[in-house]
């Protein structure tokens, strides 16, 4: 089973990204608490089927994904303030929307729902303003490029409608030749036959021949 789509776009890069999860592991081994480990571990758990099949989705599915990953975020924060990446990781999907406005605002959602939860926190304003920039940053590139893989996809499959419409023409050419040429030569048969059959009474070997 493939963890991601054959796209040459995606690559290996997604595996590179899950790199950001070894900050979740390495705060709560800084800060050893059972909660905070459980929270780390299950949301982890939780995160990774989300994280690939996310790469599978699109539309409603996508935005349900998104949602997903940004609340285990909301979650762990509380124990493992690493659990920002999670935020991040949401906000960077939000490339793989259809519309980039819609992207704009989902990045914005998932802003003010972390922001909210800091504010409610009462954690030093560093953190939200550091998350909150790396959020906008990653969200925003993504959509750029999210914009620039959908128009090589819609390219590519113009290339090949235009290879098939190509393939058929030329196979409608070849049907149109043979047809010419079997008429033509039916066509001369036929006039032999004709010619034959006045001139076997006139003449039997020019009619043979």
């Amino acid at each position: 089973m493939r963890l991601l789509p054959n796209d040459k776009d995606i690559g290996w890069v997604p595996y590179i990204w899950l790199v950001y999860l070894l900050g979740l592991l390495l705060n709560a081994a800084y800060v050893p608490s059972t909660l905070q480990w459980a929270a780390t571990i299950l949301s982890i758990a939780a995160f990774l089927p989300l994280y690939f099949h996310s790469y599978w989705v699109e539309g409603r599915t996508l935005l349900w994904h998104i949602g997903l990953i940004a609340a285990l975020g909301i979650v762990v924060i509380p124990f493992n303030f690493w659990g920002a990446v999670y935020i991040i990781y949401a906000a960077s999907f939000a490339g793989k929307m259809a519309r980039p406005t819609t992207g704009v605002r989902v990045i914005a959602a998932v802003l003010a729902a972390f922001i909210a939860e800091t504010i409610v926190l009462r954690m030093p304003a560093s953190f939200p303003v550091y998350v909150g920039l790396v959020t906008v940053v990653i969200g925003t590139v993504n959509l750029y490029y999210g914009q620039q893989h959908r128009a090589r996809k819609k390219l590519a499959q113009a290339q090949e409608e235009i290879e098939h419409l190509a393939q058929v023409a030329e196979r409608e050419r070849i049907a149109r030749d043979l047809h010419d040429v079997l008429g033509h030569t039916l066509s001369v048969i036929v006039l032999k036959s004709e010619l034959a059959s006045k001139l076997v009474d006139v003449d039997v070997v020019r009619a043979v021949h």
